[in-house]
């Protein structure tokens, strides 16, 4: 049976002392903190937000690599290449040996390159283009599984939350493994350039100084048409490079944009972990199974990483919501007196924009209420929370010259992430 956790969840506030390790140093701090329910609704809040931003990014870089994907295959002969004469008959032979030719100088072109063959290049975009799909469904799981906590405003359902734990536990520990691929990804672009670059001219064949004698009958027909082909295809190169190029053409300046994608979906990656791993820990926190400190510490954490942000993200949002209604009010006072817009019609879109004026400015004040507080001790919380992060990193790069190659350091890349995190807190601050 499930136990609702209200005793063990509500209540809890942030204020005290930091330690810094043994220094006997400590970074005084206090700021009041909302339950640890709602830290788990607010975390979850900013998950699914950067959940969404992750697959808007994913399916981008997706949709490019399964573009690609079909590119490669049709010049490394990789889908139905035993097909590719099909059709033709014997006729077809100088085409097919003309296209085995031309993927030849690629592949060697590629190799040459990149360093790593196009078959090699054309396996990996196959595999990852699985990838990308494979975590696309990941991420819809995640925000399943979110939002059923945002429509459930009442106790948290201890046996359910421990459940979420192990999926967002596994979740994490797929982004990262799904986060090795994006480096490779980038430099796709590497491989196209190669493909466009390779000078399939080498496919011309010798002159001819006259032509042979040319068998009579049923024989010298087939024999010349033989030749026809011949000479549509090896002898005219260009159209050899427009059949086995076209499709690198097509998807080259979708592959040009590859690094600026993968770097911004990294940098969201990392938030979606550091997410993933504070909201595991609220829910451990709210199952009772972290102590008072741990609690106190991810009350800072929340509140410097995902309150405050969150907060003036959507004020700054609000404020553009009310600037936007205060104009289109303003442009139509401006064209009602010109005369180009009827009064009858000019009288149904100030009430509109009336109306969404004023929602928009409730909720404005609503914003600002919240953000008050944050205004005063935000930069002491932040503050507070880096120190915190900076003790940690120092305490593994310690154990790591104490202990050497059997620390797991995996954890310092998400503490990193966390104090940029921070960073841009720092600079939000000024927005609230």
């Amino acid at each position: 049976m499930s136990t609702p956790l209200v005793d063990r969840a509500q209540g809890a506030t942030l204020g005290g002392t930091v330690g810094m390790g043994g220094t006997g140093q400590t970074v005084e701090w206090s700021s009041a903190v909302a339950p640890i329910e709602e830290q788990v609704r607010a975390t979850f809040a900013t998950l699914d937000a950067s959940a969404v931003r992750v697959a808007e990014q994913a399916t981008r870089i997706s949709d490019t690599l399964e573009v690609l994907d079909e590119a490669l295959s049709h010049v490394a002969g990789g889908n139905g290449g035993h097909q590719e004469g099909a059709g033709f008959g014997m006729v077809s032979l100088p085409i097919v040996a003309a296209l085995r030719a031309a993927r030849a100088l690629a592949g060697q072109y590629v190799k040459q390159q990149t360093g790593t063959s196009l078959t090699s290049w054309t396996q990996f975009v196959e595999s990852s283009s699985t990838m990308f799909d494979d975590y696309l469904v990941e991420v819809a799981a995640i925000r399943a599984t979110i939002e059923q906590y945002r429509n459930n405003q009442g106790p948290l359902d201890a046996d359910r939350a421990a459940v979420d734990i192990g999926r967002l536990t596994e979740a994490r520990w797929r982004t990262e493994a799904w986060k090795v691929v994006l480096g490779r990804v980038a430099k796709l672009g590497q491989v196209v350039e190669a493909v466009l670059a390779t000078d399939l001219g080498a496919l011309d064949g010798p002159e001819r100084d006259a032509p042979s004698p040319e068998p009579q009958g049923l024989a010298g027909t087939f024999q010349r048409r033989l030749k026809e082909v011949q000479s549509r295809t090896l002898d005219r190169t260009g159209d050899m490079r427009e059949w086995v190029l076209r499709p690198f053409v097509e998807v080259r300046d979708r592959v040009k944009e590859l690094p600026g994608q993968v770097d911004r979906l990294a940098h969201e990656v990392s938030l979606f972990e550091l997410l993933l791993e504070l909201e595991v820990a609220a829910l451990r926190a709210a199952l009772g199974q972290v102590d008072p400190e741990e609690v106190r510490v991810l009350g800072l954490r929340v509140c410097a990483g995902v309150v405050i942000p969150d907060l003036a993200h959507r004020l700054t949002a609000t404020r553009a919501e009310v600037a936007t209604h205060e104009g289109w009010l303003a442009r139509l006072d401006e064209v009602g007196r010109s005369g180009q817009v009827a009064p009858e019609v000019a009288a149904v879109l100030r009430t509109r924009y009336q109306d969404g004026l004023a929602g928009a400015h409730a909720r404005l004040v609503d914003l600002q209420e919240r953000a008050e507080p944050w205004r005063r001790s935000g930069p002491e919380t932040i503050r507070a929370c880096s120190a915190w992060v900076q003790r940690e990193i120092d305490v593994l790069s310690a154990r790591q010259a104490v202990e050497g190659g059997e620390v797991d350091l995996s954890r310092r890349a998400l503490l990193l992430r966390e104090r940029e995190r921070l960073v841009e807190a720092t600079s939000l601050i000024s927005l609230l």
